[in-house]
């Protein structure tokens, strides 16, 4: 069956897409799309005509885990009865590396992707979350928006407070919409309970993430969608190592021959939400107590003469090894076992 392979680099906003088929020698840039409804309906145009103008038969997408950014092109092309690979993102760079590829822009990742497809024959064949998992996350996603959309409305408040030494309809406007927002988050909260209580693996599930250090009230629903999302992404195979790299969070060393060009940094592919939430939970559990199995992880980095910062960065890493670990392994976080 001839077949159309599709490599899309997936960001927020944008996709940005390259083509090839098996009488192609290398992919072909086909421009960069939004990653909204528009934008893909203008993908599906163009893919369409190329199928029909090479008498093609099949397509088949091949696209990167991006910390949740990816879901709606997967649907999309699943409900256009296209194939969706779903690659894991240490592979492809450990593939890359073994080709000589070392350049990285989003279009050389489009078709990074597909030659990576094309190299590697027959994929693994995506599926998406299940319902509840889904209903969760869209949930948080709101809760998210609505969290955003509170702090900027706070932010004018401020600044027209500053400004003003009256009351306005502008400044009674602004005071509405913080009511308004506090109450929909409320609400919200009030919804994401009552959806935990009614699936009693989520609910067990969050209360044995909870004991993991820098995991509490705040995060540890994300996390709980993450470790679902992975473990749909990988058919349950998908390694701690693998998932730090999905989440971004895998330190690049950037050097060439004895000429270290900068410093160590981590990739920062996937979500920067999910990275900010184990940076923070990592701040708490440090700063916040003079114990414990992540304040004595961090002591020995820095004794060691590790900056404060990368030994923070690792803590965070080390938070999601742990909370995976509980998850995957469907057990209690017990320092014992843990700490290394």
């Amino acid at each position: 069956m001839s077949v159309l392979t599709v490599g899309i680099d997936v960001s927020q906003d944008k996709l940005d897409v390259a083509i090839i088929n098996k009488s192609q020698d290398k992919p072909t840039d086909l421009g960069t799309f939004s990653n909204a409804n528009k934008g893909h309906k203008k993908l599906l145009k163009q893919l369409k005509n190329i199928i029909k103008k090479h008498e093609l038969e099949k397509i088949r997408v091949v696209i990167e885990p991006s910390g949740g950014y990816e879901q709606p092109i997967a649907r999309f092309a699943l409900d256009h009865e296209w194939t969706v690979n779903m690659v894991n993102p240490f592979k492809v760079r450990k593939w890359a590396e073994s080709e000589g590829i070392r350049a990285k822009t989003d279009r050389m990742d489009a078709r990074l992707l597909a030659n990576f497809a094309i190299a590697k024959g027959t994929l693994p064949q995506w599926q998406p979350q299940e319902e509840h998992i889904a209903q969760l996350d869209e949930m948080l996603k709101r809760k998210e928006e609505l969290e955003q959309s509170l702090l900027r409305e706070k932010n004018r408040l401020n600044a027209l407070l500053l400004k003003l030494k009256f009351e306005g309809s502008a400044l009674a406007s602004i005071k509405r919409s913080i009511e308004w927002i506090q109450d929909e988050i409320r609400r919200l909260e009030s919804d994401i309970n009552d959806h935990i209580g009614e699936h009693i693996d989520l609910k067990e599930q969050v209360k044995k993430l909870k004991k993991t250090p820098g995991v509490g009230d705040k995060n540890s629903l994300y996390f709980l969608v993450l470790f679902h999302r992975w473990t749909s992404l990988t058919q349950g195979l998908g390694s701690a190592k693998q998932l730090t790299s999905y989440v971004g969070l895998d330190p690049v060393p950037r050097s060439s021959g004895s000429s270290i060009k900068c410093h160590e940094a981590i990739s920062r592919k996937g979500n920067p939400s999910l990275r900010k939430m184990l940076y923070l939970g990592a701040l708490g559990a440090v700063y916040g107590t003079t114990k414990g199995p992540l304040r004595t992880f961090f002591n020995r980095l820095v004794s060691r003469g590790k900056h404060k910062k990368l030994a923070l960065i690792a803590c965070a890493r080390k938070i999601l090894i742990w909370a995976w670990t509980t998850f995957h392994k469907n057990t209690s976080f017990d320092p014992l076992k843990f700490i290394s």
